[in-house]
């Protein structure tokens, strides 16, 4: 045992007599610490701080932990940690980080015994499966939750609203996501709620969660409008909606004023329909956009140059038809895809201008003419990609000094 735990601290091994010291706290983070889990940290009857992560500790968790009940912050996380989870003493727990390991089965044995103190629980990363719907209950001052990455099933834990983090993507939640569970107090930041089996529509009153940085609902089914309350959010930096089944119009008040401090806005793979609204010109800090693989139609609107932050802008696979605007190339794009829409006419020689352009995917339109000149000044050109498919384009990449030709 001695010779796996080489960096244990002497005071794990000394008599008893001597434990008047009083371990108060153990850090061997990164320790590179190998085979099962050290057996006898409750002789250290005052441990509160116990940080194991990041090393290759394996085995189970040893019952023994359990008696450990002044601990307060418990991270063992990034181990290789399997068996499954039984901590149901540690009362006085305040953090518990037991993400990126292997442990497994229900969390019934813990939850909601250590409830008392919990602020902080990170189970994300492991085999843990089973309901959560009553589980959290009775956590009073929780406010981080994330359980990403797991086979959880069942309905969802309805008290999320009063916590500042909650994530369960990669899941098998299903069920609906109800009015109710927005009303009263919302003090959520973030909602991750992606990559599970929600059905139904999405309730326009989680506005009333007005500190909410993050809403992710990304590969649900989803159905039905976008909530046009989402737009009074003024806090709102990343909206993810993609590959759900949300159908009609994008509601303009998701591009109001309100929404300046968006930086990504993923809408693609869905039902939508209708034009691009001038008003996408207010999101000036906008980084991300995907409106791909919907039944879009219409011009793209000058005002998209309004967007002096964008670097991805993905149109592809919608039914936009005529000419680009001159504007997109007075963007700082590194991404650009408007593959399979039905753009014509000649593509503006502004496009010359987006000089950190790394993929561009202008395949499957009506383009003609000749394709402009691209000064790839700050990119590798190794790893530039385009992809036309147009016989009447003749496309032309000029790396600083060098002249290469592309024939599709």
């Amino acid at each position: 045992m001695l010779q796996t735990w080489r960096k244990i601290p002497y005071f794990l091994i000394v008599p008893e007599e001597l434990h008047f010291y009083r371990v108060t706290g153990i850090s061997l983070r990164d320790s590179t610490i190998s085979g099962p889990l050290f057996g006898n940290f409750s002789a250290l009857t005052h441990l509160t701080f116990l940080d194991l992560s990041s090393n290759t500790i394996g085995g189970s968790i040893p019952d023994d932990l359990s008696r450990c009940h002044s601990l307060k912050y418990l991270n063992l996380s990034k181990n290789i940690i399997g068996g499954e989870l039984s901590l149901s003493g540690l009362s006085n727990l305040e953090v518990l980080d037991l993400s990126v390991n292997k442990i497994s089965g229900d969390v019934h044995s813990t939850f909601p015994s250590i409830c008392n103190s919990l602020v902080v629980a990170n189970l994300s990363t492991n085999n843990f499966s089973g309901r959560i719907d009553d589980v959290f209950n009775e956590c009073r001052y929780l406010k981080y939750v994330d359980l990403r990455y797991n086979r959880f099933s069942g309905e969802i834990w309805s008290g999320f609203r009063r916590l500042v983090k909650f994530s369960v993507s990669g899941n098998r939640l299903s069920g609906n996501i109800s009015a109710s569970m927005f009303r009263g107090n919302c003090t959520l930041q973030v909602l991750d709620l992606s990559g599970n089996e929600f059905v139904g529509e999405f309730p326009g009153q989680v506005s009333n969660c007005q500190n909410l940085n993050v809403l992710d609902l990304w590969g649900n089914n989803f159905r039905g409008n976008i909530p046009a309350e989402i737009g009074s959010i003024s806090s709102l930096r990343g909206l993810y909606f993609g590959k759900n089944e949300f159908s009609r119009d994008i509601p303009e008040t998701l591009l109001n004023l309100s929404n300046l401090v968006l930086q990504a806005l993923d809408l693609s793979f869905n039902r939508l329909t209708g034009s691009i609204p001038a008003s996408f010109g207010n999101l000036t800090s906008l980084l991300w956009l995907m409106l791909a693989n919907n039944s879009l139609s219409g011009e793209i609107p000058r005002e998209i140059g309004n967007c002096s932050s964008l670097f991805m802008l993905h149109l592809g696979f919608n039914e936009f038809e005529g000419k680009l605007p001159i504007e997109i190339g007075l963007l700082p794009l590194a991404f650009l895809n408007l593959t399979r829409n039905k753009f014509s006419g000649q593509i503006p020689q502004e496009i010359g201008n987006l000089s950190s352009l790394q993929n561009l995917d202008l395949s499957y339109n009506n383009f003609s003419g000749n394709f402009p000149t691209i000064k790839l000044t700050n990119v590798d050109h190794t790893t530039f990609k385009c992809f036309l498919s147009s016989r009447r384009l003749i496309f032309i990449v000029e790396l600083c000094v060098s002249v290469r030709t592309f024939k599709f």
